[in-house]
């Protein structure tokens, strides 16, 4: 066994091998032996019990109606706490708090500006609109 790997023993009990210099003890044989060896806890963390399996999930529902990107940034627009918009594909979301003033303090506050981080919070990128999801096999 490696760093990181995840055992059970018994079918219901589940062990991890230690991610750092110990884990060389996770095959020094039967008294490193996961929950068994009587120097088990040097080798392995114990993550907890694994009774069961997961059941299987309903397959994935997507509002066809739901909007893709947000709107394009306006300076002319009022914006409040929680208003997304896109800037350079890039997609912003005002501030909840009072620094959410900031998103109608002119253009060195705009979104993507030299000062938007006082009012507006970087999301990550937007491109298109969201694609329907296969049903799971």
């Amino acid at each position: 066994y490696g760093k990181g790997d995840k055992v059970a023993v018994d079918g219901s009990r589940a062990y991890m091998c230690k991610r750092d210099d110990d884990a060389a003890f996770c095959n020094a044989g039967p008294r490193y032996a996961p929950g068994t060896g009587l120097y088990s806890d040097v080798a392995w963390v114990w993550l907890g019990s694994c009774v069961g399996t997961l059941a299987p999930t309903a397959a994935p529902t997507v509002d066809l109606e739901a909007p893709g990107c947000p709107e394009e940034y306006s300076s002319a627009a009022k914006y409040e706490g929680g208003d997304k918009v896109l800037v350079g594909g890039l997609v912003y979301v005002c501030k909840w708090d009072e620094y959410g003033a900031y998103c109608n303090a002119g253009p060195m506050f705009a979104p993507g500006g030299d000062n938007s981080d006082l009012g507006w919070i970087k999301m990550g990128s937007c491109r298109g609109s969201l694609a329907p999801v296969a049903s799971p096999l």
